[in-house]
């Protein structure tokens, strides 16, 4: 939840990685940014790009074809995703 009460519409990775981006580590964290949490922004943010390029694409199979390690990782977070009730 944000502050006014309304529903948080991407991952607590984006989230965080937007606030980042907008106020800066030190304001947001408090202190400097561990190694792990680094990598799960990174990752949060590239199956989001990796997504949106999907969709943009006039055929998933071509696109899958072209970026397969994206659509790797993309299948595998969708799968989760769907495991944990997230889709």
């Amino acid at each position: 939840m944000v502050a006014d009460g309304a529903p948080i519409e991407t991952s607590p990775e984006l989230q965080l990685l937007t606030n980042i981006n907008r106020y800066g580590t030190d304001a947001v964290m408090g202190r400097p940014l561990g190694y792990n949490e680094i990598l799960c922004m990174n990752m949060a943010e590239d199956i989001i790009s990796a997504y949106n390029a999907r969709l943009k694409s006039e055929s998933w199979a071509s696109w899958a074809a072209q970026n397969p390690g994206l659509s790797s990782v993309l299948n595998e977070s969708m799968l989760i995703a769907e495991e944990y009730g997230w889709s």
